[in-house]
């Protein structure tokens, strides 16, 4: 009995441990960009001109005058992205500026790779961020928001789940070699409660994907359905793909 009482102990230690844990970062988070917007003039971002107002204030470089462990990850595959990425625009943002808004309330941070979203307290970080996205992409989102506006939907209820994604970022999530996030030119939205009913289902993401298959990215990209969840993936690759399964290069 003895025994048993102290591996129960252990148990809710550690389960206390993992709760601490969860909640310091969800806080940190939550710190983070209640921290940025109150010394910051941080509004909605609700147009494409104010997002490319937002955007021009950075500096631009091209892959080749990236630092060299930026780089890097793109040379040692047998994929050639580096051919792919090579005339792609990176925006050097300083750390701290990727609590800024750049689409409605959704902020650069959601927008650049895993390996520099910032997790902790963003004062403390100097360094720079560096974000690939494609202009034609930004465009897509604003248009979307506009169409959800038109049929009384609320664009609000879209959530970045990933945007451009660094080598090691796109292994780690089991991306496709050559997928279009790594070049800038992709995202995967969460869809949310949409048609503001008060539950959040497949009609909510058949709005979405209706919206932006016929009147967004049409012939000019990609859609990916993702089955079973709430993720649409759309891109702006410059051609015709679709699919709705999983094991579908993207």
């Amino acid at each position: 009995m003895h025994r048993v009482f102290k591996k129960r102990i252990w148990v809710w230690v550690l389960l206390f441990i993992v709760a601490g844990v969860i909640s310091t970062v969800f806080l940190v988070a939550r710190y983070n960009r209640w921290t940025y917007d109150m010394l910051n003039d941080n509004p909605p971002v609700k147009s494409l001109t104010h997002a490319n107002e937002i955007l021009d204030q950075y500096p631009t470089v091209r892959f080749l005058d990236l630092p060299a462990e930026i780089k890097q990850p793109f040379y040692i595959t047998k994929y050639n992205l580096q051919n792919n990425i090579s005339s792609s625009k990176f925006y050097l943002i300083p750390r701290k500026d990727l609590f800024k808004k750049i689409f409605l309330d959704i902020r650069i941070n959601e927008l650049v790779t895993k390996e520099q979203q910032i997790q902790g307290v963003w004062y403390f970080q100097k360094k720079q961020a560096y974000l690939c996205i494609d202009e034609k992409l930004i465009a897509s989102l604003f248009l979307l928001q506009e169409k959800l506006v038109q049929i009384n939907c609320d664009p609000n209820a879209l959530i970045i789940n990933s945007g451009y994604r660094s080598p090691n970022h796109n292994q780690s999530v089991g991306g496709a070699p050559i997928s279009q996030h790594l070049f800038g030119k992709a995202i995967d939205l969460k869809i949310g409660d949409i048609n503001q009913d008060g539950s959040v289902n497949q009609e909510d993401k058949q709005i979405v994907y209706k919206i932006l298959n016929t009147d967004i990215i049409a012939n000019k990209g990609g859609l990916g359905f993702y089955p079973n969840t709430q993720i649409l993936h759309m891109d702006v690759r410059g051609e015709h793909a679709r699919w709705n399964y999983y094991n579908r290069k993207k």
